[in-house]
């Protein structure tokens, strides 16, 4: 699919080239070709253009809908112009907002506005420029986003944040996120104590400094709506944790992100921070969905403390990757009766034993787990050995993600006849001592009818390897395949393009592999042409990358990136 960044758009095509663009993925890059093609239509077409795309925008989010000021589209035109209208969110992104760049928004139906990497120097009052958005405009935004927005000279954050909150116009605000590592206690006091804040749903602090006086403010405000905190790297400890487990808001959080909180002099939640926790949760009511404690220090002690918590029945993802959990952490965790719930476990750079990964994967309690992370965690052949033989496993569990382990041959030998497979749709077996012997043994398991994404990513795959891949009908259904980093060339690029079983493939990873432009012919006539939607390749000419996106075959193909 074309461009519209890059072809004529002054055509008779308009309507079916808009239609199309509207089919694609929502994103900002889209987005902009929606624009681009608005603002070069002739004047009597762009009434019927803009109503087709307002109405069928109508679905994306503000944040797809997206110009900055970075973006020539903003600069080099006129945003009174109808098209302009489709505009939701606008950023001031490393830029001053002088007069003329604020007059260009004002007008515009923002609700999503981000102001990011702004520091005061020289003559420049930020607060002069601050004073340049109307109270109306305030009034529009639902959505705030502040990052590093500084003093002259200190890394305090500027007072011309506060003032604009003192105005009272964010009667609207909903999201806000403050996230730059300049806000202690003084300053939170300060910002909660505003007008707006209380109706907030969503509130993000991560890379701040609260300390405890901070939590104790934030837990004695008000909130009536919020429904999702987050503080990752906010230098918490286990007295802030037992603090924000008692604030009077907390029964109405669904989801609570508390990652990179990890250890340093005497910060960090550590274990002690999750027992806190825990006994918290004992005397108040919760319906927390989403839980994160990566990268918090903990050890096995902080899984059994949550898996014994009847409050947390209700949570459908965990995160408790990068931390020094192990054997009676997976046990606890398989075990548990408060995560019968979960469908999503991420214990990515764990240290799982042989057998309490085995427990986990034939967990009778996991049993509405669909996703499960184990990147990095030391997973090896004997982990796997004798999943065969366990009659019970996750009936749900749909992506397995145990790239970048120790699995050899052997070990996917012993996967490959696993029943835990045969629900898997999405696996990714990445950066593991896999060869063409291995992918093999994986292809002729009888447990693979459901798969729709491979990722073999930096595996010891050649051409012969992938030869079986793409002569087995059992991968036919598949839509997502990686084979960046293996060992491929032309020949084996060509051999997937005339598999009739691989007509289905959306997505095709092949980056940093031995191709080249000489591919291109067997790419141009390749069987899933018609499906596929992205392409990542290297050591490809940008002139026979855009064969590829011109061609009329491709009807459905919305980037090809070149790395």
């Amino acid at each position: 699919m074309q461009s519209f960044t890059h072809v004529d758009i002054m055509t008779d095509d308009l309507f079916p080239a808009l239609r199309s663009l509207l089919c694609l993925p929502p994103n900002q890059r889209h987005f902009k070709d929606i624009l681009t093609l608005l603002l070069g239509a002739e004047t009597e077409h762009q009434d019927t253009l803009f109503d087709y795309a307002q109405t069928h925008l109508a679905d994306w989010s503000p944040i797809h809908r997206a110009l900055s000021t970075r973006d020539a589209l903003f600069r080099d035109n006129d945003t009174h112009t109808q098209p302009f209208q489709l505009v939701r969110s606008f950023c001031f992104d490393e830029s001053w907002p002088n007069k003329s760049k604020v007059k260009k928004i004002l007008h515009l139906p923002i609700t999503h506005l981000q102001l990011h990497f702004i520091t005061e120097s020289g003559n420049k009052s930020l607060a002069s420029c601050f004073k340049k958005f109307s109270d109306t405009f305030l009034k529009q935004i639902e959505d705030l986003e502040l990052l590093h927005i500084h003093k002259q000279d200190t890394n305090d954050p500027h007072p011309a944040i506060f003032s604009l909150f003192s105005r009272g116009c964010f009667e609207n605000l909903h999201r806000l996120r403050f996230d730059s590592g300049i806000l202690k206690a003084e300053h939170l006091q300060e910002l909660l104590g505003f007008q707006g804040v209380q109706n907030l749903q969503v509130l993000s602090l991560c890379d701040n400094a609260p300390g405890v006086e901070g939590i104790e403010a934030l837990a004695n405000t008000p909130f009536q709506h919020l429904k999702e905190l987050y503080l990752e790297a906010a230098g918490l400890d286990a007295t802030c944790m037992g603090i924000l487990v008692q604030a009077p808001f907390f029964p109405q959080l669904k989801k609570l992100d508390l990652y990179n909180n990890y250890s340093s002099g005497e910060r960090g939640i550590r274990d002690e921070g999750v027992i806190a926790f825990s006994e918290g949760l004992k005397n108040t009511d919760c319906s927390l969905e989403e839980l994160s404690f990566g990268n918090c220090s903990l050890t096995d002690k902080s899984a059994q403390a949550l898996a014994e918590v009847d409050g947390l029945s209700g949570l459908t993802q965990l995160d408790l990757s990068t931390n020094d959990i192990g054997a009676d952490g997976f046990q606890a965790i398989a075990s548990s009766p408060s995560f019968s719930s979960l469908k999503r476990l991420d214990l990515q750079s764990t240290r799982p034993s042989e057998d309490s990964l085995k427990v986990l994967l034939s967990s009778s309690t996991l049993t509405q787990l669909e996703t499960l992370n184990l990147y990095d965690s030391h997973v090896q052949d004997a982990h796997l050995l004798g999943l065969e033989d366990m009659e019970q496993h996750l009936p749900k569990l749909h992506s397995l993600d145990v790239s970048n382990n120790q699995i050899s041959t052997k070990g996917l030998i012993a996967l490959s006849q696993a029943p835990q497979l045969s629900t898997i749709r999405d696996l990714d077996l990445g950066n593991n001592a896999i060869d063409d012997e291995g992918l093999k043994a994986l292809l002729s398991s009888p447990h693979l009818e459901s798969l729709t994404s491979l990722r073999l990513n930096w595996a010891s795959i050649t051409n012969e390897g992938l030869q079986a891949l793409t002569q087995s009908p059992k991968l036919s259904q598949l839509t997502i395949l990686s084979i960046t980093g293996c060992n491929i060339d032309n020949e084996g690029i060509k051999m997937l393009a005339t598999s009739p079983h691989m007509a289905n493939i959306e997505h095709l990873f092949a980056t940093s592999t031995n191709l080249n432009d000489g591919c291109i012919e067997d790419l141009l006539n390749a069987s899933f042409a018609g499906s596929l939607q992205y392409l990542s390749i290297s050591n490809i000419s940008r002139e026979n990358a855009s064969k590829l996106e011109n061609s009329d075959r491709f009807v459905n193909l919305w980037r090809v990136e070149l790395l």
